[in-house]
This record gives C-alpha cells, sequence and structure tokens, in this order.
C-alpha cells in the first residue's frame, strides 16, 4: 500500500511538469526568433491561410527556390502552396510540416516531396525534428517518438548547432529577409564562373544510410493516412548531374525502398539558370523551372 500510496503522489507531483510539455516546447524551440527559424514560421502563417487543401509542397530551399506556388497552382488546376523549409530541417522538417499540413487539412491527397539532390550526404536532422514537432497534436506523435523527445531535447540544446543557432539569431536581428516577390529567402549574389569551375559530383561513399530514417516516418505516415506522397529531386546544374549518375541512382534505390512514389527524372539548370547555389534556380528562371516541375509531376496527381 505505501508503495502505491507513493507512486499516486509522485504521478500527482509530475502531471502539471508532462502537461506543460507543449506549451515550453514552443516556447523554446518552436517561437524561437532564430534566422532559420523564421522560414518556419513563414510557412506556418502561410499554411493557417488556407483550408481544405488536397496538394502541398514540402521540402528544402532547392524546392523554395525552384517553384512559383501561383504559376504551379495554375498549371495543375488547385491551389497547391510552397511549404518549403531549407537544407537544415533535413527530412525531419518536411516529415513534420507534412503532418502539420495533414492535422490542418484532414482531406488532403498529395504531397510533393522536393529535396536537394545532395540530402542523403548531410547530417540526420534530429535538431529540424524538434525545431518543427507539433506537440500541441499528440495523436499524430508516435510512441517511439515520445520516447526519444528528451534524449533530442538534451541533443538540440546542447549540440553546436543549437547554441550557434541561438547566438546568431541574438546577434543578427536583422539577417536575409524573405523575398515577398520570391516567396523565399532571399538570395545572395549569383555564382560565378570560378565557382562553377571547382563544382564536382557527388559521390555514393559519402551517403549517410542512417539519414533515411526520417524519410521512412514519412513513408510510414504517407501509407498510413492514405497519403499520394511523391518525391521527386530538386533542381541542380546539368553538369553536376553529367558526373553524378552512380550517386544518384544508389539514392534513388534507397528512396524507392522506402515505398514512396519517386519521380525519377532529373530537372537539371543551365549556367544562366543557376542562383546563388548550384541546386538554386535564379529568381528570373522561378516561373519557367515551375512550369517544367508541374508537366513532370500532373501525371503522378490524384484527383
Amino acid at each position: 500500500m505505501k508503495i502505491r500510496s507513493f507512486s499516486i503522489r509522485l504521478f500527482i507531483f509530475v502531471l502539471p511538469f508532462i502537461l506543460a510539455v507543449p506549451t515550453i516546447h514552443q516556447s523554446i524551440f518552436i517561437e524561437e526568433n532564430t534566422p532559420t527559424q523564421r522560414i518556419f514560421h513563414h510557412r506556418i502563417e502561410k499554411l493557417n491561410q488556407h483550408e481544405n487543401l488536397t496538394t502541398i509542397l514540402v521540402g528544402d530551399s532547392s524546392l523554395g527556390n525552384a517553384i512559383n506556388e501561383n504559376v504551379f497552382g495554375e498549371l495543375i488546376g488547385e491551389t497547391t502552396p510552397n511549404l518549403a523549409l531549407n537544407g537544415t530541417y533535413g527530412y525531419a522538417g518536411t516529415y513534420n510540416m507534412t503532418r502539420r499540413a495533414l492535422n490542418h487539412s484532414p482531406n488532403l491527397k498529395n504531397v510533393i516531396i522536393i529535396q536537394t539532390l545532395d540530402m542523403m550526404q548531410r547530417n540526420v536532422s534530429d535538431e529540424g525534428f524538434i525545431r518543427t514537432v507539433d506537440l500541441t497534436s499528440p495523436s499524430l506523435i508516435t510512441g517511439s517518438e515520445w520516447r526519444q523527445i528528451p534524449n533530442l531535447y538534451f541533443n538540440t540544446l546542447f549540440s553546436p548547432t543549437g547554441i550557434n543557432a541561438a547566438t546568431y539569431g541574438r546577434s543578427h536581428p536583422n539577417p536575409r529577409p524573405i523575398d515577398v516577390e520570391n516567396d523565399y529567402i532571399m538570395q545572395l549574389n549569383p555564382l560565378k564562373d570560378s565557382d562553377l569551375q571547382s563544382a564536382r559530383g557527388l559521390v555514393s561513399r559519402n551517403i549517410q544510410m542512417e539519414k533515411a530514417g526520417y524519410l521512412n516516418d514519412l513513408a510510414v505516415f504517407c501509407v498510413q493516412h492514405h497519403l499520394n506522397c511523391i518525391y521527386v529531386h530538386g533542381p541542380i546544374w546539368q553538369e553536376i548531374a553529367d558526373k553524378s549518375e552512380v550517386f544518384i541512382d544508389d539514392v534513388n534505390q534507397i528512396i524507392d525502398q522506402e515505398g514512396i512514389t519517386l519521380v525519377k527524372q532529373m530537372v537539371t539548370l543551365e549556367i544562366d539558370q543557376i542562383g546563388d547555389s548550384t541546386d538554386h534556380v535564379a529568381t528570373e528562371s522561378k516561373d519557367d523551372i515551375t512550369a517544367v516541375y508541374a508537366e513532370l509531376l500532373r501525371p503522378y496527381l490524384e484527383d
């Protein structure tokens, strides 16, 4: 009886802290006013401006700089908000944006995933998960995720990226703004010929297999909620694509194994279409590349 009584008292003591977790999480991680998190805030505001969405675009800066949502929507015949974050959030951010979108629009059908070609070479985005997960909708969080969250909190708070993000946010109150006309983070100066001369192809030995973890979570979520999830690579300079054929084949095999519909055709850029990175479309070419993606993806969309 004493053990049971102690357990009850302990539960009563701990319960307020458990209930406060979503509020604390929202304050510390979601509402943080850092340069990276501002694009997330912008996308959430955009999502909340729409109702009853059936198709969305999710991904990173390769998407944000490539697709004009208004032109894309006109070409496929329905409103399709571009909810691109950036590469810092990785697959985790894409996963959580998809969950947020479904929670916002229960009739969601098509999820178009556009990630930069080298995403599989980047570090696992646990911090991107913590900074985008919606704990105010606990039914969307899996049991394993609840068990992992304390460890992810610790890693985020004490990782170099977390510390640097907070420091940068305080010391640089006016980072690159959202370019309203371009609907994404303002680009830097376009790459010069000298920058392009050093560009190399991507190699398979740099693929991080653990990176597919959040992509697998997204694939499982799509199946569970009957979503038509379509993966297509972001645009890349033609020369890099030509030098990365083996890498592309290997990455495509990994994505195929996850069970997400994969559009293997690459969208490549000429030199005069490149912006401030070899996977960023120059602002003046955005509508043209949007049309390419619309034609490529239209056959895969469900009514």
